[in-house]
């Protein structure tokens, strides 16, 4: 089975254990990003992810967003 790259954007109250279900499965190799730095390590301490910044070049199979509004999209650009 191949292996997918996700980006998982987003670690508030929903995010936080979608992202979570998603590290556990062993054909994805997940990276995640969060505004607020000090959640995303909260989540990494629980979880396996790689972290990404936007800076990266990195071509993902599947980007998943769990923001809470418009305002949240447009701050990435």
């Amino acid at each position: 089975m191949p292996t997918y790259k996700i980006l998982f954007v987003g670690l508030g109250k929903m995010g936080f254990h979608m992202a979570g279900y998603l590290s556990k499965n062993k054909n994805f190799k997940l990276f995640v990003f969060n505004r607020t730095k000090s959640v995303e390590h909260k989540w990494k301490k629980k979880f396996i992810a790689e972290s990404y910044n936007f800076k990266n070049d990195i071509k993902f199979d599947f980007i998943i967003s769990c923001l809470k509004d418009d305002h949240a999209v447009n701050s990435f650009f």
